[in-house]
């Protein structure tokens, strides 16, 4: 039959990388046909022991055609210095295979023929996903309230940075896939050490790998040890000092009836501590600042009595405006200690957070790594400058908030600290969570990324940052909302990792009583 139709697997064989290179995410290979682009990934996915890459399966194709196809490789750029590809070399050969039938592959189990369970319609999401069901139980007087919700449920599309991305929404019931033989090392009240563990899949992404998330937490942790700006950071470079902090542009009222205050007309700012020294210093009575007031009018204070170090407050700063009356003044505040000033030729150092999913890693998934490949993790920290009040927001915060409008693609960041991670595990982003049927201090109870653990869940984008409190976005389990916590608070820790994109499976139709197996 000179129309019949075949599949067809597109792999590199024999396949030799320069060792230096070989793990490294951002070399990478598109493949494309007739202008179009069918592939995407990274080499550093490939098969060590067969050497073999696996770029594409299951491509639809006629047999007596003849097609031109095109396969680059390159080097995606980074933040980081990348001296390390020169006079590096790598070879093998291009081998195309074809198949009277379609390869059971797991995206194929989830897409459908054609991609017939792809919903098509733009989910809002200013509201949380929910079944039909819950919705019709709310009320103007329910958490949340029937206005905030909306039934949308099914696998939905959109694009990352590498294509289209296919992602399930709401109250799901068939994205349910299990890894044999991997167990639960970890008891709480949604499972027992020694069980089968199982997952829930996100989405495919658009390099076509599969993102999977652990149905319920590993254990619990704090994001980081501390909580200053560059422990919003999945990684941060080293601390040499603080930036002056930045100047509020709301105005506040201090009350000074029968006190008495420095005031100066200078200040001098240490960067290794953070902290601020008034220069020449006059203290006034607040009867001497109403009297004459430009003793104390447009001056710096940190309204305090004594200039004693034990007693100061070195890490606040105020800029006076106008004395009200005697008993109140007006003032700017200046940001406690100021943003951190970062080494840049430092190394990168881990996160709290991730080093326990690291050392997860390590301790379960070892024997598991040929299934997986590395993908693209966010921590957005791009920041906006939407406060009057000092408050440094995340891209995230801006999207989430204000545009309602998440994203799978991670912006570029000018920040020693966060951005985008190319890793074996990860956990999801707070713009992910909204994809899946969460929104912004809306309570959800009702939608698949549910909390299934006694504690709040991390996500990894960071919220806010202001004086010395830096926020990282959560799932706040006492609503059930995306809500933010201080980096050094302690809640749990539910891992994403990412199948490869051909990935097959032997049983199960993705329900919780019979899940896909992984091959």
């Amino acid at each position: 039959n000179n129309n019949k139709e075949v599949y067809l697997s597109f792999k590199i064989t024999d396949l030799n990388i320069d060792k230096e290179i070989s793990d490294d995410p951002y070399l990478r290979y598109s493949l494309y046909h007739n202008n179009d682009k069918i592939a995407v990934g990274s080499f550093d996915n490939y098969d060590k022991d067969k050497k073999e890459l696996v770029m594409l399966t299951n491509y639809k194709q006629v047999s007596n055609s003849t097609e031109k196809y095109q396969l680059y490789i390159y080097i995606k750029d980074n933040r980081d210095n990348q001296n390390h590809f020169l006079n590096k070399s790598i070879s093998g050969k291009i081998k195309v295979e074809g198949y009277d039938k379609e390869l059971p592959t797991l995206a194929k189990a989830i897409l459908g023929e054609n991609n017939q369970n792809v919903i098509t319609d733009t989910p809002d999401f200013s509201k949380v996903a929910v079944s039909q069901e819950y919705y019709d139980t709310l009320t103007e007087e329910t958490e949340p309230k029937k206005s905030q919700a909306i039934v949308e449920n099914g696998l939905y599309q959109d694009t990352d940075s590498d294509g289209n991305t296919y992602y399930y929404r709401g109250h799901v019931e068939n994205n349910y896939v299990k890894i044999p033989g991997l167990k639960w090392d970890n008891t709480d009240d949604y499972h027992k050490k020694g069980e089968d563990m199982l997952f829930r899949i996100v989405r495919i992404n658009g390099d076509g790998t599969i993102r999977i998330i652990t149905d319920g937490s590993i254990g619990n942790s704090t994001f980081s040890k501390y909580s200053s700006e560059e422990y919003v950071g999945y990684t941060y470079k080293t601390r040499i000092g603080y930036e002056i902090g930045e100047k509020s542009k709301q105005v506040y009222r201090m009350n000074i009836s029968g006190k008495s205050y420095y005031y100066s007309d200078n200040f001098e700012f240490n960067r290794k501590d953070g902290g601020y020294t008034l220069v020449n210093p006059i203290l006034h009575t607040n009867e001497e600042c109403f009297n004459n007031k430009l003793l104390c009018e447009g001056k710096y204070t940190q309204f305090s009595n004594t200039l004693s170090p034990k007693n100061s407050i070195k890490n606040q700063l105020y800029k006076t405006t106008t004395v009200e009356s005697k008993s109140v003044i007006r003032y700017n505040a200046y940001q406690q200690k100021g943003k951190a000033l970062l080494d840049p030729n430092s190394k990168n150092i881990d996160s709290t957070i991730k080093e326990y999913l690291d050392n997860w890693y390590q301790k379960n998934m070892t024997n598991y790594d040929k299934l997986l490949a590395r993908t693209i993790y966010c921590n957005d920290t791009t920041t906006t400058d939407i406060s009057s009040n000092g408050y440094l927001y995340y891209g995230t915060r801006y999207r989430l908030e204000t545009k309602k409008e998440p994203t799978y693609i991670c912006p570029n960041t000018d920040k020693l600290y966060g951005g985008e991670y190319n890793l074996k595990i990860g956990f999801l982003s707070a713009d992910e969570e909204t994809f899946a049927g969460g929104s912004y201090n809306i309570s959800n109870k009702n939608y698949y990324l549910t909390i299934k653990s006694d504690k709040s869940k991390w996500l990894s984008s960071p919220n806010y940052f202001f004086d010395t409190l830096a926020i990282e976005f959560c799932i706040k389990k006492d609503n059930y909302s995306i809500s933010g916590d201080g980096t050094n608070s302690t809640h749990s820790i539910v891992p994403v990792i990412n199948l490869r994109a051909d990935t097959l499976f032997e049983l199960g139709n993705g329900t919780k009583d019979n899940p896909y197996i992984i091959k």
